[in-house]
């Protein structure tokens, strides 16, 4: 697995964790944090974290139509991920939609509010 898939592993893990860090774990390991780090300031921005999962929408999205079907995540997420992300429930996720959890993901691991994942 090349260091990008590894990286896109990361948003499954990502993706709908609050419960898991509202219970004071983090899939956030220092690998992805150095990956997502793209300042190398230490430290994952709210701006890098959304930089990320754009890059991983446009690549996941490959017949290029503006959203993900079921078939274009494969097991990156689970069925109950999917259909939580996909906010109107038309089956598909746009990149808002991802975004939006993505948002809400990382204030959920923004524990101490600095506004960054160290």
């Amino acid at each position: 697995m090349n260091h990008y898939q590894t990286a896109l592993s990361f948003v499954a893990a990502t993706l709908l964790a609050g419960s898991a860090m509202a219970q004071g774990t983090t899939p956030l390991t220092q690998q992805h944090a150095d990956f997502l780090d793209q300042n190398r300031d230490g430290a994952v921005s709210p701006q890098e974290y959304n930089s990320y999962l754009s890059n991983a929408f446009r690549y996941l999205d490959v017949d290029g139509n503006g959203s993900l079907s079921r078939s274009e995540v494969g097991d990156l997420l689970s069925d109950s991920q999917f259909s939580a992300i996909d906010g109107n429930g038309n089956g598909r996720v746009s990149q808002q939609e991802l975004l939006g959890q993505g948002q809400k993901d990382f204030a959920t691991a923004d524990r101490d509010g600095s506004g960054s994942l160290r």
